[in-house]
């Protein structure tokens, strides 16, 4: 039997931030909103997400620690997950608009179902996060309904560990408030 002698975090959704708005930087949020609107017109998905976060993070709102690991897990797999769809655009099907939203719906969704625990071995292996394996099928499945071959799909998933990781490190890095001592 081994002893567990840290305390592990539990990661929870965080709860609407419109009831949490008392320390809202409005002017910070629609300079970060229209960033996001520009990188929206012009494609690039990955500045998109990154001023998005930045605008909500302007509202202000008051998060606990499980809920600011909530975020940080969701937005390095979303960057982790649309780096790796960016790398492969040329392979995927041009005929029609990729639809991301049916990505971060499976990724929402995965998040939301599973029970996750961090402790500071996250920080050292974030690879190893559990949600990284499940996620990796409906991310492959999104992958061929958008063109890309099985094998190959399956080829571009088990890069995701690795993308979340680094994501993660940078998102850590780059914005302190998700640091968190328990």
């Amino acid at each position: 039997m081994t002893e567990v002698n840290e305390a592990s975090l539990s990661i929870t959704k965080p709860v609407s931030g419109w009831n949490k708005l008392s320390n809202a930087d409005f002017r910070r949020f629609f300079m970060a909103l229209t960033k996001a609107a520009l990188n929206g017109f012009t494609g690039k998905w990955l500045d998109l997400i990154e001023h998005l976060g930045d605008a909500v993070a302007a509202l202000g709102p008051e998060y606990g620690p499980g809920e600011r690991a909530w975020i940080l897990i969701r937005n390095a797999l979303a960057h982790a997950i649309f780096e790796l769809a960016a790398e492969n655009a040329d392979k995927l099907c041009q005929e029609e608009e990729i639809d991301y939203s049916e990505c971060c719906d499976s990724l929402d969704l995965s998040l939301e179902q599973s029970k996750l625990t961090i402790d500071s071995s996250f920080f050292h292996s974030p690879t190893e996060l559990p949600i990284l394996e499940s996620i990796r099928e409906p991310f492959v499945q999104w992958l061929v309904r958008h063109g890309l071959p099985e094998a190959m799909a399956h080829t571009v998933s088990a890069r995701l560990p690795s993308y979340f990781s680094l994501r993660s490190e940078r998102r850590v890095a780059t914005h302190a408030n998700y640091l968190c001592t328990y």
